[in-house]
């Protein structure tokens, strides 16, 4: 808890059983709760703030190696909008029932082993099916929102810049190219991203790149120069100035905590 990750698998599903999830998704605060599920889709950051000690959940993190969810170009132009404006959603109990069921399946198979030469298949299969499942609740979700009235300019707008964000904060930190890239000035895009965020765009682009910087330096894999290359930093001096400015600490000492 309290640490921030950045999804980098194909997707992720988080299912709520039982008990209360406080999270932040991106500057985004939410909470889970009975029978409550959450998508997550590569590039998005989340971070688990609170959760009662009865809380029963499961998850699964998807490798786009093994499995990529079968959905058309506007199932997922949907599921996107409605990860944006709506990322929990609520499941009623036979649906629930359902994809616990389904779970309860792929996990059984995975614990026997390897077993038959369709074992892959028939765990794609299963996961298929909850995840129809799952996006058949989110779909009707973005229904009600859109037969209540279509999403505000400034909405779409802000969903169009959480999506290009996604996609290139790594090379990327400068606002002008987004609002180039979606065709309105600088100013005006902060201040749209600010009315339906609560967040400046700057903010939401140093919060993408600080909890990849965090991610980077607590692998141990690469060293400080390698990140600031890696996120496209001019120089290794530069980025030590800027994740200090963002987090108190200079990159090394970061590394250097006893947290990790």
């Amino acid at each position: 808890m309290n640490n921030p990750i950045q999804y980098v698998s194909t997707m992720s599903l988080m299912v709520c059983i039982h008990g209360t999830i406080d999270l932040n998704i991106g500057l985004q605060a939410c909470t889970m709760q009975d029978n409550d599920v959450l998508f997550l889709k590569s590039g998005v950051i989340c971070e688990v703030t609170n959760m009662d000690l009865d809380t029963i959940f499961f998850t699964l993190t998807l490798d786009e190696a093994f499995y990529y969810p079968i959905f058309s170009e506007m199932d997922m132009s949907i599921l996107q909008r409605a990860l944006i404006s709506q990322p929990i959603c609520h499941m009623d109990h036979r649906r629930m029932e359902e994809c616990k069921a389904i779970y309860k399946l792929m996990k059984e198979r995975l614990l026997e082993g390897a077993n038959g030469q369709l074992h892959t298949d028939i765990l794609k299969g299963y996961l298929q099916a909850l995840l129809f499942n799952v996006y058949e609740v989110y779909l009707q979700q973005d229904q009600q929102i859109m037969y209540k009235g279509k999403p505000s300019r400034q909405q779409e707008l802000f969903n169009r810049f959480m999506e290009l964000l996604q996609k290139d904060y790594r090379k990327e930190r400068n606002i002008s190219h987004y609002a180039n890239e979606l065709c309105v000035t600088p100013v005006y895009l902060s201040r749209v991203v600010r009315a339906q965020s609560g967040h400046t765009a700057s903010e939401h682009i140093d919060n993408f790149i600080i909890t990849e910087a965090k991610q980077l330096i607590r692998s141990k894999q690469y060293t400080i120069l390698q990140i600031s290359e890696m996120l496209n930093f001019t120089c290794q001096s530069f980025f030590g100035r800027y994740f200090k400015k963002h987090t108190g600490f200079s990159p090394t000492a970061y590394q250097q905590l006893s947290l990790f």
